[in-house]
């Protein structure tokens, strides 16, 4: 299949949302596996108090088991509720099971769970993201609008490998990745440097 010209969001979006879908469940759990691995293995993940991740749709890279594993190791871990302002908060949560539907079917914490402040190390998920730290999201804008709030934690792509691209197009409001993790690495992006949750 012959990728599009990167002139139009919307054709890039659902050309890549295509291509997600056709990942298979068996290479789908693979990739998941060797993704959260290398999230383990990164500075930025070991020194983190809090990591904000998010609720996995069935097309993403499944962050579930590693979430359960997280919270049974005590680390803090926020997940994100959407708000009617098209803005994100993020809630401690104690157990997936306190997740429900929300916006869009996607699992989110209760209203009444913990707010969580500060998210050290943010998982972003994203339909595509280029080798400046670029991201295409799914549209609602909610990541841009944390991103662009003076968000001072490390922020961490999750994507497939078939995900990175050269170059998205861009508009004022989009805000860069510090670094991508895929099945095949961590592409950290020009300008960005190793650094720590604390």
């Amino acid at each position: 299949m012959t990728q599009p010209a990167p002139n139009a969001k919307n054709d890039l979006r659902a050309y890549h949302r295509r291509e997600r879908r056709s990942v298979s469940e068996l290479e789908r759990q693979r990739s998941s596996v060797a993704i959260i691995r290398q999230i383990e293995h990164l500075a930025e993940f070991r020194t983190a108090q809090s990591i904000g991740a998010f609720g996995s749709m069935a097309d993403e890279i499944d962050l579930w088991p590693a979430c359960k594993r997280w919270i049974e190791q005590s680390i803090v871990l926020a997940l994100p509720r959407c708000l009617p302002d098209h803005r994100l908060a993020f809630h401690r949560i104690g157990a997936i099971e306190e997740l429900k539907p929300g916006y869009r079917g996607i699992l989110e914490p209760p209203e009444d769970a913990p707010r969580v402040e500060r998210v050290d190390m943010l998982l972003v998920p994203g339909v595509a993201f280029d080798r400046r730290g670029g991201r295409l999201g799914m549209g609602g804008g909610f990541y841009d609008r944390l991103l662009a709030d003076d968000f001072a934690g490390f922020r961490l792509g999750v994507a497939y490998e078939s995900q990175l691209v050269d170059a998205l197009p861009t508009d004022e409001h989009d805000r860069l990745v510090d670094a991508l993790v895929t099945e095949a690495g961590v592409h950290r992006f020009a300008g960005q440097s190793e650094r720590g949750g604390r």
